[in-house]
């Protein structure tokens, strides 16, 4: 008879295979898709921080004054 722990190793197991081929299954988008992803997420960052740069800088200088 299996013992609490070795039944919950075995269900992590199970579990841990079943997320593994799903993911293996599962159909990645293509480098080109990934790239354009990452200039979608990067893109308003780079546009906004310019017109909130001296803010940003006043936030980490107030932040890192001990009082």
């Amino acid at each position: 008879m299996k013992s609490k722990d070795e039944k919950r190793f075995q269900f992590i197991g199970n579990v841990v295979m079943i997320i593994m081929t799903v993911f293996a299954v599962a159909d990645l988008p293509t480098v080109s898709v990934r790239m354009a992803m990452a200039i979608a997420g990067v893109l308003p960052v780079l546009i906004i921080y310019p017109f909130v740069q001296n803010n940003f800088v006043k936030g980490i200088t107030l932040g890192g004054i001990k009082g």
